[in-house]
């Protein structure tokens, strides 16, 4: 008997051996980014309240469970005009992200209001390559990284936010630190810090991505993207991107392994459609609160078009717009102004209309959610083309820079070299002069360089008796006045070839 308890004993003894050597855990993370608007967009693919249900059936499944938020999505909505992206915390919190990217969008109201949402929030907020000079680290409420401990294994969280965010957003006084620098700094802190895998959260497309993932920098990139949605598995590590408007969710499954003190990880990843998951009842709850809300004071109507409304990304910011036209146009009347222009980038509805529609106020705001104010100016000649071969500049990257205008017509070729794009341009139906000044209306965001529109802060005020106002406003009030409108597209904007 003595024998066979030894033996017993022994056995226990290898086999608690090898589970100190070896040890294994299982991790599901899930992954979304760009849900700013309460309503999902468009209408049947999935949005907040199913991603509820995902998350609720997720952590029910899988005792390891983290959530990561790409972040644009405190703004732009027609709510977020009123609240300033309160809501969408509120909706958040019940959610619980593990942790939140600060991306683009969340500068949408500048610096101080998206500190007090981070500070609403049961959840943190990362960045690691902003600088704030008033406290000379990262923005109150901000995080730089975050590290968690699941089963005996370190995860450990970045964000980077693009290097354009001056130039797309115009915050008031941050700066963006070099992120080539910053990935690899943040990365070696978590590694220090014990992490078995790092995972980078990125607002763009990352330079050189797959040497970072080859090299072990990090292993996982989770990028929003208004492009796709895939998983790309690597030779080493994953590259996942998420973020278009068509309802989608990044699963990815991790199995961690502990062997003689070296830990590795294996990756599967998936895409999976948020409208194969039923509404979650409490978040729809909270979602069909707002909605009330919205609807008792925005479901008034504006007016109604007899010409069909394409407000797609790529309609508004590669070619001339009905819509980009109609706004120009409010712009340039109300004003009185010679020309009307206003970024593509600003409008952002995502929605077609049919002929007959009759607008309400929620439509215009749902189409133009930013605080955009109007403004009255004056360029000359030279200003003007400048400015138009700035809204040709990056075309093939569907920026929200293109211009739609009012009281003009521009011909360009948009396979020349940049800045030398732009052939003709007419104000009224003359050739425009050099030196000639030329009254334009058009928006603060413009006028203070945003977009690139450098050459804009070069315009000069003009005086008048009217106020400036929001451009949603502005553009609800033209609607009102003309009851019905035609809005097409006229041939302001010309593509040749030579």
């Amino acid at each position: 008997m003595k024998g066979k308890v030894t033996a017993l004993i022994a056995a226990f003894s290898c086999a608690a051996l090898a589970v100190l050597h070896a040890q294994e855990t299982a991790i599901r993370m899930v992954y979304v980014s760009k849900m700013p608007d309460i309503a999902a967009s468009p209408v049947g693919a999935g949005g907040l309240s199913e991603l509820g249900s995902l998350m609720f059936q997720t952590r029910k499944a899988h005792a390891n469970t983290l959530f990561f938020h790409g972040g644009d999505s405190l703004a732009p909505s027609a709510m977020s005009l009123f609240d300033r992206g309160t809501h969408m915390i509120e909706i958040l919190n019940g959610l619980a992200p593990d942790a939140m990217a600060v991306n683009e969008r969340e500068f949408a109201f500048k610096e101080n209001e998206l500190v007090l949402r981070a500070g609403e929030a049961a959840f943190p907020f990362i960045c690691s390559n902003i600088v704030d000079p008033l406290t000379g680290g990262n923005l109150p409420e901000i995080a730089d990284d975050k590290l968690f401990e699941i089963g005996g294994f370190r995860i450990g969280a970045f964000a980077v936010i693009d290097p354009l965010l001056s130039v797309t957003y115009l915050p008031d006084r941050i700066r963006v630190k070099d992120v080539a620098g910053t990935i690899a700094a943040q990365a070696a802190k978590l590694r220090r810090a014990g992490a078995d895998v790092v995972v980078l959260l990125s607002g763009f497309a990352v330079d050189d991505l797959d040497r970072i993932l080859s090299e072990g920098t990090v292993d996982i990139v989770l990028e929003s993207s208004s492009k796709e949605d895939a998983v790309y598995p690597k030779d080493r590590g994953i590259h996942v991107k998420q973020g278009t408007t068509t309802g989608k969710a990044a699963i990815l499954d991790l199995v961690l392994e502990r062997k003689d003190g070296a830990a590795r990880v294996r990756f599967a990843g998936r895409i999976v459609p948020l409208a194969d998951y039923p509404p979650d009842a409490e978040t729809k709850k909270r979602i069909d609160g707002y909605r009330e809300l919205l609807a008792s004071f925005m479901g008034v109507k504006v007016g109604m078009i007899d010409t069909p409304l394409d407000t797609a990304k790529h309609a508004v910011r590669t070619a001339e717009n009905a819509f980009g036209n109609l706004v120009a146009d409010a712009l340039r009347a109300y004003y009185g102004a010679d020309i009307g222009l206003v970024n593509g980038g600003s409008i952002r509805g995502e929605r077609s209309y049919p002929a007959g529609t009759t607008l309400t106020r929620q439509d215009i705001q749902t189409e133009l959610p930013f605080p955009n104010q109007s403004k009255f100016a004056s360029v000359t000649g030279a200003q003007l083309v400048e400015a138009l071969e700035n809204s040709f500049s990056q075309i093939e990257e569907v920026k929200g820079r293109f211009l739609q205008v009012s009281g003009l017509t521009v011909a360009y070729n948009p396979t020349a070299p940049v800045g030398s794009r732009v052939r003709s341009v007419l104000v009224g139906a003359r050739p425009v002069k050099a030196e000639q000044r030329y009254t334009i209306a058009t928006l603060d965001f413009l006028m203070e360089g945003g977009d690139g529109f450098d050459i804009l802060k070069k315009a000069a005020t003009v005086k008048t008796s009217k106020s400036s106002l929001p451009c949603w406003e502005l553009v609800r009030l033209y609607i009102e006045q003309k009851r019905r409108l035609s809005p097409r597209v006229e041939g302001r904007i010309v593509v040749v070839r030579d």
